[in-house]
């Protein structure tokens, strides 16, 4: 069976949910490599060669290591699928390559407040990515759920977003908890007032302008252009994500807490979160003092 086949077949079943531009994006990367091969060609060797001519290094361009080895991935789901389907038997995926370095950058509230105000100026996506910013950093929440959220997975009266798939009985995503986070009250009032403008309200909390049944799968593209424009490096959407632990952590929440507002194990968070900058420091040593 070919590596295209297996990979049409796992993205029918992904192309009706958010997470299925993603994976065809992964898909085109890898059909580039492996083209017309069969399955057989998955070998440790390949997979090898797939991330050195992809990783980008000083000498050559290409890609993040983490986005590569995401495709390698989302092809070991593929195969995986297939072989439930009974379409193939199973076979034994070569190792992924190494994670890439956790990244240690997030976000002062300067920063942020800077990155709210500039992403008015975006010409075609300046509400929705405000939206996102705002859920964003008051969640904690990852791209992807925030996202999918429908505007019934907002509960004023409890107070909560629910990034739960509770259509699908499913509290985890790729193996990715989603939690019920609450609404800090800035987040709420801006939530709030947005629900209460409309005449009709939408099914999907991101949505096009002109035609709210349509969804809005994806604020990356404006989010690289604010993020340029305010001269911010290293700056993703997971950032957000990085900012909303550090700043748990730094209020003195303790790791259980942040687990369970965020749905993210303390092993999670020693690993790849927990640092501090030189004013934290710098506090810290006034209070030995």
């Amino acid at each position: 069976m070919k590596i295209a086949e297996v990979l049409d077949a796992h993205h029918a079943r992904l192309s009706k949910t958010e997470r299925g531009d993603r994976f065809l994006c992964s898909m085109q990367h890898i059909l580039e490599f492996w083209k017309d091969a069969c399955l057989d060609a998955i070998t440790p060797d390949a997979v090898l060669d797939y991330e050195t001519q992809n990783v980008r290094t000083d000498k050559k361009p290409g890609r993040a290591r983490a986005t590569v080895r995401r495709e390698l991935s989302d092809l070991r789901a593929a195969v995986k699928a297939a072989a439930v389907n009974h379409k193939v038997h199973a076979i034994v995926f070569p190792k992924l390559p190494r994670d890439g370095a956790p990244r240690e950058r997030w976000l002062r509230r300067d920063e942020f407040d800077q990155l709210f105000a500039e992403a008015a100026n975006e010409y075609r996506s300046a509400e929705p990515l405000q939206l996102f910013l705002m859920i964003a950093y008051y969640t904690g929440a990852r791209s992807g759920a925030i996202m999918g959220l429908r505007w019934s997975d907002i509960d004023f009266d409890r107070n909560v977003v629910d990034y739960r798939l509770p259509d699908r009985g499913e509290v985890t995503v790729d193996h990715k908890p989603r939690a019920i986070t609450p609404m800090a009250p800035p987040l709420r009032a801006y939530l709030l007032q947005r629900y209460k403008a409309y005449e009709t309200v939408p099914e999907f909390v991101f949505h096009q302008k002109l035609d709210h049944t349509r969804r809005v799968n994806s604020v990356v593209k404006g989010f690289r252009a604010t993020v340029e424009r305010c001269g911010f490096k290293d700056v993703t959407p997971h950032t957000l994500r990085h900012t909303r632990v550090t700043e748990l952590r730094t209020m003195g929440m303790q790791p259980h807490q942040v687990d369970a507002f965020l749905a993210m194990t303390a092993e999670t968070q020693n690993r790849v979160y927990t640092h501090a900058d030189d004013d934290d420091l710098q506090a810290m040593a006034m209070r030995i003092a």
